[in-house]
């Protein structure tokens, strides 16, 4: 996802998948629960859930810059069966985090790859 510019609410429904954010930040709402996510941080979606989306940091010099992957369902319950995790909330099971050392560089933007933005549901 490449944008150069803070964006509307977006409602999606995100599929299982890792996401890193390379640049810029992006606010998630699921239910009642918000959290932002910047640059360095990843995000781990481990089951179908509804969510409202919002590019809040990017510009022309520094776009958003996140990179998704989707996962397989089968593998996840095969990997999920085995951890042994202490009860959560709704988000918290299915949404995850967790900061990336050091922050990333990344050149994508600088190369041209943002000229035309390309914005999928993640």
């Amino acid at each position: 996802m490449c944008l150069k510019a803070p964006s509307g609410d977006l409602h999606s429904v995100y599929r299982p998948l890792i996401c890193l954010v390379l640049q810029g930040a992006k606010r998630l709402i699921v239910g009642n629960e918000e959290r932002v996510f910047s640059s360095g941080q990843s995000v781990l979606v481990s089951a179908d859930m509804p969510v409202t989306g919002r590019v809040v940091q990017a510009s022309q010099s520094e776009p958003y810059l996140a990179i998704a992957v989707e996962l397989e369902v089968a593998l996840l319950r095969e990997l999920t069966a085995h951890i042994d995790t202490p009860a959560r909330s709704a988000l918290q099971r299915c949404l995850r985090y967790s900061p990336s050392t050091p922050k990333p560089h990344c050149s994508i933007a600088h190369h041209g790859c943002c000229t035309e933005p390309h914005v999928a549901s993640h």
